[in-house]
């Protein structure tokens, strides 16, 4: 997207694995299956390698209005991410070409920005040899287009589809109430039978004890029954 001054914000970052360091491997699975890494989808670890394709893959949809693989459904399109042929129009420059195939390789370790260069190899790339990527991370480049905006809450460059649609919040996924969750604070793990027990009523009932006989040892204590406790 673009902020009020024309220059380039990135967005969507709603799914997204943090903290991935230089030769960490991480299994988690989320993002969009479109701009997805092979390595993510058939869950063999990935490191930040990841990132590069998603570019790359992003490029791709920028210069031809689609994805580099699709498919009518979710498993076919992993499929083709996974093993299908990369197809590239004709109309793309040589050095639009040559730098997506390089995003696009599925192997993580000959991927451009998939080795230790990191991100200074794509920077390298010729596709960018105009960019003075100094000057455009200081916004002293002077963006090509601005939008023309009346407020802050102007909408105004958005597609009146989306503009007109009533917003619908997320569904709240918490099982369990505020206080009922207040009983767990502090555990690292929780019993089924007992979630079970909270999601039926958010009560249970504990076993009780039958209170010791009055011919037991001096020393044991008589003990009452537990009180039944309530949630």
């Amino acid at each position: 997207m673009l902020n009020s001054q024309g220059h380039i914000k990135l967005t969507d970052f709603g799914l997204c694995k943090e903290s991935i360091h230089e030769g960490a491997v991480t299994h988690t699975f989320c993002g969009t299956i479109e701009y997805m890494a092979p390595e993510i989808l058939v869950r063999s670890g990935h490191n930040r390698a990841v990132d590069w394709w998603s570019l790359g893959a992003l490029m791709y949809d920028m210069l031809t209005g689609s994805p580099p693989f699709t498919a009518e459904n979710r498993k076919k399109t992993m499929d083709k991410i996974i093993k299908g042929k990369l197809v590239l129009p004709p109309y793309l420059t040589p050095d639009a070409r040559d730098l997506v195939k390089k995003f696009l390789k599925r192997n993580p370790s000959q991927r451009i920005g998939g080795g230790p260069g990191d991100a200074a190899d794509v920077q390298r790339h010729p596709f960018f040899r105009h960019i003075n990527w100094d000057d455009l991370l200081a916004r002293r480049v002077d963006p090509p287009f601005r939008p023309c905006l009346q407020s802050e809450d102007d909408v105004s460059q958005f597609d009146t589809r989306f503009t007109r649609q009533t917003p619908v919040d997320s569904p709240d996924d918490t099982a369990l109430s505020e206080s009922a969750n207040q009983a767990f604070l502090g555990f690292t793990y929780v019993a089924p039978s007992v979630l079970d027990s909270i999601r039926e009523g958010f009560s249970f009932q504990p076993k009780l004890r039958s209170p010791r006989r009055l011919n037991s040892s001096p020393r044991t204590p008589i003990r009452s029954p537990p009180e039944v406790l309530t949630l």
